[in-house]
């Protein structure tokens, strides 16, 4: 007769997609050492480094513009914003590529890098992060009217670093 309370337990079911591991072996992979990120003076201060760079050239371009001519006043504006976001991209992007920092970010000195693997993040991850930045301007601005008690984590999981903990890892 078969009797249920003596029966083996059913072996438990196992994820195929894991990777199989011999009792003898030992686990070779290390997580990487990521910095903290930096803090906020450093982050604020780049912020208005960058916007006072962005600023100044905006105010160039008024000025050859205003020259230049009689503009009407809504051309005047599509070319100051379309140059406007063209600085932006290329600082925020593209020397964010080359360099691992805007200008902003590379004057007080601190890095962008990833947060899971410590590494420089590629373009379409700048470029959504670039994009995503001025949804999080507006954001930032209404959690400080009402007095958030967190900050808004770092967008795409990008990290801004101090430079010198970057030379340690």
């Amino acid at each position: 007769m078969y009797d249920e309370r003596h029966a083996q337990p059913a072996p438990a079911p196992t994820n195929p997609y894991a990777p199989h591991t011999y009792p003898h072996q030992t686990s070779v992979y290390r997580l990487p050492d990521i910095p903290e990120p930096a803090g906020d003076l450093r982050r604020l201060t780049a912020i208005v480094i960058d916007s006072v760079l962005l600023t100044g050239l905006l105010g160039v371009l008024s000025l050859g513009v205003r020259v230049g001519g009689d503009r009407p006043f809504g051309a005047f504006w599509a070319v100051a914003i379309g140059c406007g976001l063209g600085v932006s991209f290329l600082n925020h992007v593209v020397l964010t590529r080359m360099l691992g920092a805007s200008v902003g970010k590379f004057l007080v000195r601190t890095r962008v890098i990833l947060e899971k693997t410590g590494t420089r993040p590629r373009l379409p991850r700048l470029v959504k992060r670039w994009l995503a930045g001025y949804g999080f301007l507006v954001l930032w601005l209404i959690t400080a009217v009402f007095d958030g008690a967190d900050d808004p984590e770092d967008l795409c999981g990008v990290r801004m670093v101090r430079r010198r903990d970057l030379l340690f890892v």
